[in-house]
């Protein structure tokens, strides 16, 4: 079975909760065989300007380019 790769970004605010929950559900499915996705997870919004003084770093959106999917939880937060 092929690997898929998927970035995450949880985001701010309430986006990690909800991103934890379905990385749960993919971590189940890779568990069982019925799936192959590699995570890999990067910040975005709040968090990242928190880190980085930027919402998003230009690697993130490289490394976004490259993956099969994105997986973007809610950003919006006071910053």
């Amino acid at each position: 079975m092929d690997e898929n790769k998927i970035l995450v970004l949880s985001g701010d605010g309430v986006g990690p909760e909800a991103v934890d929950e379905v990385k749960k559900i993919i971590n189940f499915f890779n568990k069982k065989k019925i799936l192959n996705i590699a995570i890999e997870e990067e910040l975005v919004g709040g968090a990242c300007i928190d880190v980085f003084k930027t919402p998003i770093k230009d690697a993130t959106i490289e490394k976004a380019r490259k993956s099969d999917a994105v997986l973007l939880g809610a950003v919006g937060g006071p910053k």
